[in-house]
């Protein structure tokens, strides 16, 4: 195998996460004002959820940068965002749920039936908090 699927195989399922669109990771973020270590240690408080699916949510947070527009805002289905990531709805929806108790996204309310879309949200101490920013593009 070839490309980032072959250096990733073992760990994740798919090269959607850490696939071509990175680049674009990077960007949304920080317009977003998102910091991926304040992500994290987010979702690691949360020890109710198993470490496993801690880390799978961490990695479908970053991956769910490329469905988003500039202002954070995620319309594509559950059934879109799964089958990029190759993973099931029910798994999507299982991450999505920790990754909005965490306060990292907030769902829309459901509207009879309608699709849910979702907003990606600043993390506290982003790239832009108390100086960061230089720090974060030295490291």
């Amino acid at each position: 195998m070839r490309g980032c699927r072959a250096s990733v195989e073992r760990w994740l399922p798919s090269c959607a996460v850490t696939g071509p669109q990175s680049a674009s990771n990077l960007e949304a973020a920080r317009r977003l004002n998102v910091n991926f270590q304040v992500a994290r240690h987010r979702i690691e408080a949360l020890t109710h959820y198993p470490k496993m699916i801690r880390a799978r949510a961490l990695a479908a947070y970053v991956g769910v940068f490329d469905f988003a527009d500039e202002h954070g805002v995620v319309e594509a289905s559950s059934e879109e965002i799964a089958a990029e990531f190759e993973i099931g709805r029910p798994s999507w929806l299982h991450y999505r749920a920790l990754l909005e108790e965490a306060g990292l996204l907030e769902v829309d309310a459901l509207k009879s039936g309608r699709r849910r879309g979702f907003r990606l949200l600043a993390t506290e101490g982003g790239p832009s908090a108390k100086g960061e920013g230089r720090r974060n593009r030295l490291l």
